[in-house]
């Protein structure tokens, strides 16, 4: 019973705004460093590894003495129309792409994916991956879980009940996690199907005004709801 109440919870909590926002940044992040099948399967499985963890942590209260001491979510709570604000600048960013690839400048691009370069893929892009999953945890966590994972994180204090607090809560993890396991997994087949990376590229105008409407809804969303 409760591997579905950590099911349902994380299905549900997996279309918050935050979780939705957090998706939206990793997406973003993708269409910079994941220029190649290699970029993808690093960057990709660090962040998704990074967040797994480090939402893990915070689900525990692992993470409360650092957290609560700097009342980091707190804080971010009160940034979050910020954040808004940064999914319409990314949204414009796109937008910004979409006007170039449609007047025939294709070669123009807002972003310069600076750690893309092959000289940049070493170890530190391995941490900033990391660490890029476990700074979007934190802004995901601040939508509060479903009041279900109340019964699963009691039974982590329980005599021999902690395994099975820790298999609950993995669950809901990799549910909550399933926007960006779809984003990764388009990727990646992305980068693996040639076919499929050339249906992309001819469609990559259409691509770019469906992102920039996206982050842009989202961004104002965001806004509306925490100011």
């Amino acid at each position: 019973m409760d591997l579905v109440q950590a099911i349902a919870a994380g299905m549900k909590d997996s279309v918050s705004p935050c979780a939705l926002t957090t998706a939206s940044f990793f997406t973003f992040a993708l269409l910079i460093f994941g220029k190649t099948r290699y970029a993808v399967a690093t960057f990709g499985g660090y962040f998704l590894a990074g967040c797994f963890v480090f939402n893990l942590a915070i689900l525990f209260g692992w993470t409360d003495f650092f957290l609560g001491t700097f009342r980091a979510q707190n804080i971010l709570r009160a940034v979050q129309p910020f954040l808004g604000y940064v999914l319409i600048i990314l949204g414009g960013v796109h937008l910004y792409d979409w006007w170039n690839l449609k007047v025939g400048q294709g070669n123009r691009r807002a972003v310069i994916p600076y750690l893309s370069q092959p000289e940049h893929r070493g170890n530190m892009f391995k941490l900033f991956a990391v660490v890029s999953g476990m700074a979007l945890t934190v802004v995901q966590s601040i939508w509060p879980p479903d009041y279900s994972l109340v019964t699963l994180f009691y039974h982590s204090i329980l005599p021999g009940k902690f395994l099975t607090a820790v298999i609950g809560m993995a669950v809901y993890t990799f549910f909550l996690m399933l926007p960006m396991m779809f984003v990764f997994g388009f990727f990646h087949a992305a980068a693996q199907n040639n076919s499929l990376g050339m249906i992309l590229n001819k469609q990559t105008a259409m691509i770019k005004i469906v992102l920039a409407g996206f982050f842009v809804s989202l961004g104002i969303g965001l806004i509306q709801m925490f100011s």
